[in-house]
């Protein structure tokens, strides 16, 4: 070989993964209201004051982000009657929805103004921003896991981490988001079961636990 001395390249493949848990941006907030009358016009007609009342606290509210109402449902509704052994009547329901975004800090003062409307809060879910702070910091962590875990490959082959030459990124993971069904009235009760035995919304915004996941070939040096 005329003196030369020959290196063998080692091709490493590695992945890396990371999570990290960062406070809720934002909350997609679920209000409805709704009525009972005998009959499907007066459960109509009575709906809406009501409708009226959801729309000024909802929609072109400084504090609630993508507003709507979304849903209007006029329903018959029959109960149970032991004594005849059979469905009866139970009169219509008129029932409104819709939806907005809320930022943490403004979430107990929208709260405030639809109870005050006479609505109620049917799902609190909550949420990150597309460019949280985060993302970048758990990619960058992933990426990091990746190449300690090829540096130590490397130093059990007793070589050297030569250049990285392909990374991929397998995708963020699904943020662990809180949701949850009931309300309490402005969260005053203790974490855990509302005074009735449902669960709580929560209105402070949790930690939401996100991750990443990258590929990596290195070549040893």
């Amino acid at each position: 070989m005329n003196g030369e001395h020959m290196t063998k390249h080692v091709t490493l493949n590695v992945s890396g993964d990371a999570e990290l848990a960062v406070v809720a941006d934002y909350a997609t907030i679920s209000v409805s209201t709704e009525v009972n009358e005998p009959t499907r016009e007066a459960a109509t007609q009575a709906i809406q004051p009501l409708l009226n009342r959801l729309r000024a606290a909802l929609v072109d509210q400084p504090d609630a982000r993508n507003a709507s109402i979304s849903r209007l449902r006029v329903t018959h509704q029959t109960r149970w009657d032991r004594k005849k052994e059979e469905h009866v009547d139970a009169g219509w329901d008129a029932r409104v929805s819709g939806n907005a975004e809320v930022v943490a800090a403004d979430l107990k003062s929208f709260t405030a103004r639809v109870l005050a409307a006479d609505a109620e809060i049917s799902g609190v879910h909550w949420q990150l921003d597309a460019d949280n702070a985060g993302y970048r910091t758990v990619r960058k962590a992933a990426v990091h896991v990746a190449r300690t875990a090829a540096e130590d490959f490397a130093d059990a082959l007793n070589k050297e981490l030569g250049q990285l030459v392909v990374l991929s990124d397998a995708g963020l993971s699904a943020p662990q988001i809180q949701s949850n069904p009931f309300f309490d009235e402005l969260g005053s009760a203790p974490t855990g079961a509302a005074p009735d035995g449902d669960e709580e919304l929560i209105l402070d915004p949790p930690m939401i636990t996100i991750g990443a996941e990258v590929e990596a070939t290195y070549l040893t040096a």
